[in-house]
């Protein structure tokens, strides 16, 4: 399957969803679901939480995209939200299996 993410490039890029990058994926999953549980954490336990979600997001893209050094430089620099648009593009294409219409144009695969 196709994703476009002109944030990194003008081509698409060519996502597989192999069980090693959906498990990928549910990793990521698992990870941002610590960051919102956080009943009973101490702020130091909230912040290593955070700060592991924002690791395995970049790896995330990283891996799946396949992005090279400019590409994953450029990924620190982009707006939180936007970073997290685009990954929950990502994921809802991946778990459809590519389907084109299962994931609504965003203002990341709308730039012409």
């Amino acid at each position: 399957m196709k994703i476009t993410f002109k944030e990194f490039q003008e081509e698409p890029f060519e996502i597989k969803t192999t069980n090693r990058n959906m498990r990928r994926a549910i990793n990521l999953q698992l990870a941002a679901s610590k960051i919102d549980d956080t009943k009973g954490k101490d702020l130091l336990q909230i912040s290593k939480d955070t700060m592991a979600f924002f690791d395995t997001e970049k790896a995330f893209f990283v891996d799946i995209l396949g992005l090279n050094n400019d590409q994953a430089e450029a990924f620190e620099d982009l707006d939180f939200g936007h970073t997290m648009e685009m990954l929950g593009d990502l994921i809802v294409k991946m778990q459809n299996n590519g389907q084109a219409d299962s994931v609504p144009e965003t203002k990341s695969s709308a730039k012409k």
